[in-house]
């Protein structure tokens, strides 16, 4: 599919697991039966602490083949 140039504000979740947890998904859906799959439901809560203060952490995870991404480290 090619890019018509609408999908600039598409924004894909995504979340990082524990290479333990993600182990123990991935046998669960080795050994599950089909109807066992059908009814699973992920559920995911991102919890973030408040803290009192002005102060703001943040991380940028970019591409760096992306121009997109070099544009917006030049601008910040």
């Amino acid at each position: 599919m090619s890019d018509d140039g609408t999908g600039g504000g598409i924004r894909i979740p995504s979340m990082l697991i524990s290479r333990t947890d993600g182990d123990i998904i991935i046998e669960w859906m080795k050994t599950a039966t089909t109807a066992e799959k059908n009814q699973l439901v992920v559920m995911a809560e991102f919890v973030m602490p408040f803290e009192e203060g002005n102060k703001v952490e943040y991380d940028f995870w970019l591409t760096s083949s992306s121009n997109r991404a070099i544009d917006f480290i030049e601008d910040f």
